[in-house]
């Protein structure tokens, strides 16, 4: 499921458009599946945290994952994005 996320959110990245109109009903729409995937992916994370615990839990804990790493710095990023573009 999350690979599916990731490659809705790929495409929906790709047909923005940083000279289309800010208030434009594509730009609308294009925010409001940037809200929806970045919910997604950081209800995911949040998942993978309480299931492995965050770093001190040993071997298995979220941020001793290089791939873990990164999606938590990708939705941090995006947390961060939601917050500058309201």
């Amino acid at each position: 499921m999350m690979i599916f996320l990731i490659v809705c959110s790929t495409i929906v990245l790709s047909i923005e458009n940083p000279l289309d109109d800010p208030n434009s009903l594509k730009t609308e729409i294009l925010k409001s599946f940037n809200l929806f995937f970045t919910i997604s992916f950081i209800i995911e994370a949040i998942i993978k945290i309480l299931a492995l615990g965050f770093v001190m839990n040993g071997k298995m804990s979220y941020l001793k994952d290089y791939w873990n790493v990164l999606d938590f710095v990708i939705v941090l990023c995006s947390i961060v994005d939601l917050v500058l573009d309201t």
